[in-house]
């Protein structure tokens, strides 16, 4: 007889928090994603805070009243578990008073999960240089 085990598949979260959303209900937030993983046999990897970032537009919350945010805080949670979660994961993020942008994306391969920002900006040893030594000044003949 053949046994089917739900399968497993890797997502990334990617979600933004506006400026007036207290730390606390920030780790609620994290709490209840992290249950509504675990209880359906699902594995959080990690969460990143990417820290404080400013929109190329504003962002519009429709609350009452209206909030308009131009910055924000934001957080990539990687996470495994089976494709239903995705829904799941979607309904707790809309709902929350705190984010204002989500985007859930499968991750295929190692090519899509998420660098941080020192893979694009080498750091540099101490012996190394920034620039080459100046070699394009020829020495002159000796004059006499």
């Amino acid at each position: 007889m053949f046994w089917s085990a739900p399968r497993r598949v890797f997502y990334e979260t990617t979600f933004m928090v506006h400026h007036k959303f207290p730390a606390n209900d920030c780790k609620l937030l994290f709490r209840e994603t992290s249950r509504a993983i675990t209880n359906k046999e699902g594995a959080v990897f990690r969460i990143l805070d990417l820290g404080w970032r400013h929109t190329a537009q504003p962002v519009i919350k429709k609350n009452d009243p209206p909030l308009i945010c131009h910055y924000g805080r934001w957080y990539v949670m990687s996470w495994g578990g089976p494709p239903v979660l995705v829904r799941e994961m979607t309904d707790i993020l809309r709902y929350s008073n705190g984010v204002l942008r989500f985007l859930t994306t499968k991750i295929r391969g190692p090519q899509d999960v998420y660098r941080p920002r020192t893979t694009f900006y080498p750091v540099l040893e101490p012996r190394d240089r920034i620039a080459p030594p100046l070699i394009h000044h020829t020495l002159m003949n000796e004059v006499r």
